[in-house]
């Protein structure tokens, strides 16, 4: 006769609650070589002299040639989300590293400290990706721009785009600060 536990009993391992399906560092870095090779392959097909700047009106009032432009998107592609993400990572892994939360001296006690540094790790990707998503799009507002003659960029689609993304960012900082403002009891 097989013997069953019962009901009540607590399973030998409880799931973290930072264990959550997301973003792990190598799909960040996907997602960074996949939007490196969206601006990079979309930007061929501009013009060679690319309308870079565009005043109030969303009329192109300054140029850059192609490869100018690309290199710069390309390094704001793929180095600022990596700023974003990577030294955080890396001083996450300081044990004396100090962090500003809220209830730090529970979050950071040594029995919860490596769920609390797993989760900012996932929110630092997290956002890191939505800042990606960002500038692809912006990087295809100006390429869509310069398919124009004149170049004339969409200031509806660009402040939509702001909105979502500052949206998104303030529901991120909600997140994480409310994640730690209560000590589960």
């Amino acid at each position: 006769m097989q013997r069953t536990a019962p009901r009540h009993a607590i399973p030998s391992k409880v799931p973290l609650a930072c264990e959550q399906r997301g973003v792990t560092f190598p799909v960040f870095l996907l997602f960074v070589a996949v939007a490196a090779g969206y601006v990079g392959y979309s930007g061929l097909h501009m013009p060679t002299l690319v309308a870079s700047h565009f005043g109030a009106s969303g009329i192109a009032d300054a140029f850059m040639p192609r490869s100018r432009y690309l290199t710069m998107m390309l390094c704001v592609t793929v180095l600022l989300p990596m700023v974003v993400t990577v030294p955080l990572s890396i001083g996450l892994s300081n044990p004396n590293l100090k962090i500003n939360l809220p209830n730090r001296d529970y979050w950071l006690a040594p029995e919860h400290r490596e769920e609390t540094v797993t989760y900012i790790r996932q929110q630092m990707l997290r956002f890191g990706v939505a800042l990606l998503l960002f500038i692809c799009f912006a990087h295809w507002l100006v390429a869509r721009a310069n398919a124009h003659t004149p170049p004339m960029l969409s200031l509806v689609s660009l402040v939509s785009g702001l909105l979502v993304f500052g949206a998104y960012a303030i529901i991120w900082i909600a997140l994480h600060y409310t994640r730690f403002r209560h000590v589960p009891e």
